[in-house]
């Protein structure tokens, strides 16, 4: 596979001390909600219409999920974390998670358009310096749509200083490793902004509607390729009122609907539209 690129994720020394999660149950993730509120429906902004669904279909919600693919099973920390499972409705697949950190990674990877397909708690072979049989077993493996297949190692910042991650990583694949991915990421709790994270958290949440039928009415009426239009003015264009606008939201995650970096899901925004056409 050629030579081996190195983490462009470094620790940085400066990055606070770690976020420390209190204990939580195994479960289905949801996306956060402030006690007293109800989570806020920004499609309800678009219309006031009852009818959601094109004539004679329903809006389903997407049950068949595959088993996730982990090596091992996942465990709680001694000192507490999160332990569950998000659901990656667009590979229709439990990705289990045993931390804070690495729930919101997955979110943020499950919801790029850069990401071909997620791995999680897969196991690495490789021989260590000694010559040795080992092996490590990487939080997530990423296959990226340009090709490239990333083992990625997910830590708070203040851990991966501690326990040296990096320098166990370099170790891995400086030996003869089972080539299982083409190089390594870190990545520590703020390698993903805020805005990002909330995008993913909406996207991820959206999709598992499962409106396959409403997704192709907008993709049908797209505009040219190029076009910069409002998520409003997009969700519009097939008549679909908030259905149109939760279809624009999945449909951000195929690069179709592209969002500027840092820039927060709303009906204002303004989003470009790119078609293989």
């Amino acid at each position: 596979m050629g030579s081996v690129t190195r983490s462009l994720d470094d620790v940085d020394p400066s990055i606070p001390a770690a976020r420390q999660p209190r204990q939580a149950p195994f479960r289905l993730f949801r996306p956060r909600v402030q006690p007293g509120r109800r989570r806020r429906d920004r499609s309800a902004e678009l219309d006031n219409s009852e009818h959601l669904t094109l004539p004679g279909d329903e809006i389903p919600r997407a049950t068949d999920y595959e088993e996730s693919v982990a090596s091992r099973k996942l465990m709680s920390a001694s000192r507490g974390s999160q332990v569950g499972f998000v659901p990656d409705p667009f590979r229709r697949v439990e990705v289990r998670f045993e931390s804070r950190n690495e729930r919101e990674q997955l979110q943020c990877l499950i919801s790029s358009p850069f990401v071909k397909a997620v791995r999680e708690q897969q196991k690495i072979r490789y021989v260590d310096a000694n010559g040795g049989g080992r092996h490590y077993t990487f939080d997530v493996v990423v296959d990226w749509t340009s090709g490239i297949t990333s083992a990625c190692e997910t830590k708070y910042a203040a851990d991966a200083l501690r326990k040296d991650t990096r320098g166990r990583l370099e170790g891995i694949f400086e030996g003869r490793q089972t080539r299982v991915a083409d190089d390594w990421r870190l990545l520590h709790e703020n390698h993903f902004d805020e805005v990002t994270l909330e995008n993913a958290r909406e996207i991820n949440y959206v999709a598992c509607g499962d409106d396959a039928v409403g997704i192709a009415a907008l993709r049908a009426d797209l505009p040219p390729h190029g076009t910069v239009i409002s998520m409003r003015d997009l969700s519009e264009r097939a008549g679909l009122g908030r259905r149109g606008y939760r279809a624009a939201i999945v449909l951000i995650q195929s690069g179709t609907v592209r969002l500027e970096p840092g820039v927060r899901i709303d009906p204002e925004t303004l989003v470009t539209i790119h078609t293989d056409g």
